[in-house]
């Protein structure tokens, strides 16, 4: 990996990476085509070293090709070294910054680092990246940070800072002088998918609903090569006697938005209850899903399940937050969110008619 030469005041931020975005390409009539990459993770602190306000902050690395070589000196003359390829920006406390956006709070990462490389660099790295997302791995990476703005490391052998070396009581700027991708390990299978929320301690453990699917319907794009608008219908089967037992049930699956955040706790999805529909669509008791899947369920788990043969039990389990007394006194509509969901297959091994 490259790494600016230099006998000034050095910084190792180590990351742990594990969100890789794709490719963007830009063009513009000055700075022609461009390319870049955008990673996420986690600042790694090492326990030998202790830096508390870093510990585990968000971070996102931003690669680009070709370097603009205009914003590359401007970076070292403002940091006061002979070279760099890049910039790294801590806000004060490495805390995120936070604004609203349609009544949502949108969180920015506290650290970000800005680097700009030659193509053959960039393509080594966006490669890594996106073989190590794809197999369900984590880098493990290194930002050195160099420049004028680092703390006097007059107390310090060989001129190497620490993370609790710097001085977090406003926003700061480094500049970069070294990255090096350390190694890539595996990471247990929950990585890219939402936690589910888990209740609260005044909460019970809600309503189980197990739904028998009768009928699966999803749409294939040739252009895109991939599956979606996923629905089901079904049946209620465990409600034994109860207002909603054999109600009529319809399913649509939905992908997850994730939220970019590494402790990410999210609803599986919502529901709806009607325990009257005379004069409407459904002349019985009826419930909905909108349950949500990450992207690679849609023909990794989803379309197999759906696809069974003849003969073959789809049934749908869901845990309705919401505890059961309320929902056998509901007259009119309820709505609410899902925990989670799992499904369970049984399949005649012998045909007994024969």
């Amino acid at each position: 990996m490259p790494e600016a030469q230099s006998k000034e005041t050095e910084c190792d931020l180590r990351l742990t990476l594990f969100q890789y975005g794709g490719v963007s390409t830009s063009y513009t009539a000055k700075g022609g085509l461009k390319r870049g990459v955008v990673l996420r993770g986690l600042v790694d602190v090492p326990l030998e070293y202790p830096a508390p306000h870093f510990e585990k902050k968000p971070v996102s690395v931003t690669i680009s090709s070709p370097p603009d070589p205009d914003w590359l000196s401007d970076v070292a003359a403002k940091f006061g070294v002979a070279a760099s390829f890049g910039a790294v920006s801590v806000k004060a406390s490495v805390e995120p910054e936070q604004f609203e956006l349609d009544g949502e709070t949108i969180e920015i990462e506290p650290v970000h680092v800005r680097m700009e490389m030659d193509p053959d660099t960039f393509e080594t790295i966006r490669r890594q990246a996106a073989e190590a997302y794809d197999h369900r791995r984590i880098m493990s990476a290194n930002v050195r940070l160099v420049g004028e703005t680092l703390p006097d490391p007059s107390e310090k052998p060989l001129r190497m800072l620490d993370l609790g070396d710097l001085d977090v009581s406003e926003d700061r700027e480094y500049a970069v002088g070294g990255f090096e991708i350390l190694e890539t390990v595996y990471t247990d299978y929950l990585r890219g998918r939402p936690l589910h929320v888990e209740p609260g301690r005044s909460e019970g453990y809600g309503v189980r609903i197990s739904v028998l699917l009768t009928e699966a319907r999803y749409e294939v794009s040739m252009e895109r090569a991939s599956v979606h608008s996923i629905s089901c219908e079904g049946r209620v089967i465990n409600g034994r006697g109860k207002p909603y037992d054999g109600a009529d049930v319809t399913i649509e699956f939905g992908e997850h938005e994730p939220n970019n955040r590494a402790d990410e706790r999210a609803f599986a999805g919502e529901f709806g209850y009607f325990p009257k529909r005379s004069k409407e669509d459904y002349s019985s008791t009826h419930f909905w899903f909108h349950l949500r899947h990450v992207p690679e369920d849609a023909r990794g788990l989803l379309i197999p399940l759906l696809s069974q043969e003849t003969g073959t039990h789809v049934v749908l389990n869901s845990n309705l937050i919401i505890e059961e007394e309320k929902l056998l006194a509901t007259v009119d509509e309820l709505r609410g969110n899902v925990r989670y969901y799992s499904f369970k297959v049984g399949r005649h091994l012998i045909n007994d008619g024969a």
